[in-house]
């Protein structure tokens, strides 16, 4: 564990930024303390040697102990932090209840993630905003606070079919459905510190360089892109919801629109991201492991364009209106499109061995 300097001169950058954001802040987004999370949770979890980053069940313990360490030196040495009551009642409330309650809460929906699995550092700043914007007071009421924040962070849904009564009423979806989706990516803030890290800001990379007509056949921008999450329910080939052509990809959040009508929030399914993943992390003889983490970045941005496809950049896009028939092809249109225009930029040998492998597979 990183050694918590005596002095608030000496303290890294992070500790001061994020615990002055956790003392004064009323639960706004803020770009510093967003990074200054990545950066203590790297502190703990260093990238190997191959740009590797192993994450770790004791990690979040490990940051909970290196602020609370922080934020003493910090009330003992620096005049603006001579009262930090607020910060000292976050701290306390998320470590010490959100974070045990909500597991607890999705005992049995999220019974399959590992411990710390979830406890990535997006994921604690969604709840340190959630805690900040439910508000104090912080000492006396920490179980009204824990429910009122649990409520607040169990913000998604998704796509989920709801039986209909015998008196046509929609029956209301069961409360231990909706979760947090864990976060991997902010806009202004980049890729969460774990090991989804280099894959995420490849893939926003290619996005980021790819001809606009191409993303306007998916009805994609990547400026609309506030976050990118992962849905960390299990997923389950006989849940009705599975039926949903491209599900099995992603979706734009339903609820987290904007005031000018769009979809801001994309989630993955975890099950499509660890497959991902899975193909860099399998040498194959012969090929440079750089060039599977480039395949793997080019299949999620796919994966990225094709779920975007399905319903558009909200719900008054043109996607929301047109039927199944008429949308599948598009989007296997686009998507083939998307892949010969990034064959093109790769370097030669690259290009040449997949458009072999195409061959090949007849793909």
């Amino acid at each position: 564990m990183p050694k918590v300097s005596q002095s608030a001169a000496e303290l890294p950058n992070s500790f001061a930024l994020l615990l002055g954001y956790l003392n004064f802040s009323a639960g706004a987004f803020d770009v510093s303390a967003w990074k200054s999370i990545n950066s203590l949770y790297a502190e703990f979890e260093p990238i190997t040697a191959n740009g590797e980053i192993v994450e770790r069940s004791d990690t979040v313990d490990n940051v909970a102990d290196a602020l609370r360490e922080a934020l003493k030196r910090l009330h003992q040495t620096d005049p603006a932090f001579r009262d930090v009551g607020q910060a000292e009642g976050v701290l306390r409330i998320v470590f010490d209840n959100v974070l045990p309650a909500y597991r607890a809460f999705h005992s049995d929906l999220l019974e399959h993630q590992a411990i710390g699995a979830m406890e990535r550092p997006f994921f604690l700043m969604a709840v340190f905003q959630a805690v900040l914007e439910t508000g104090g007071p912080w000492e006396g009421q920490d179980n009204v606070l824990v429910e009122k924040t649990l409520r607040k962070i169990n913000d998604y849904m998704g796509w989920r079919p709801v039986a209909v009564l015998e008196n046509d009423q929609l029956s209301e979806p069961y409360s231990h459905e909706r979760v947090r989706p864990l976060p991997i990516y902010r806009s202004g803030v980049g890729a969460a510190h774990g090991h989804f890290s280099r894959l995420v800001d490849q893939a926003i990379q290619i996005l980021s360089e790819a001809p606009k007509e191409l993303l306007q056949q998916a009805d994609f921008e990547l400026d609309l892109l506030t976050e990118l999450s992962v849905d960390p329910r299990a997923f389950d080939f006989l849940h009705p919801a599975a039926s949903r052509p491209n599900y099995l990809f992603g979706l734009w959040d339903p609820m987290c629109i904007d005031e000018r009508g769009y979809y801001r929030r994309l989630v993955i399914q975890q099950a499509t991201l660890e497959g991902i993943l899975s193909w860099s992390a399998e040498a194959q003889p012969g090929v440079p492991v750089e060039e599977l983490q480039q395949e793997s970045a080019a299949v999620l941005a796919g994966v990225m364009l094709m779920a975007s496809g399905l319903s558009g950049r909200g719900p008054g896009a043109v996607q929301s209106g047109l039927a199944l028939a008429d949308l599948l092809p598009r989007i296997a249109a686009y998507r083939d499109n998307f892949y010969r225009w990034l064959i093109t930029r790769l370097p030669d040998n690259h290009r040449h061995r997949l458009e072999k492998e195409a061959q090949s597979l007849q793909q």
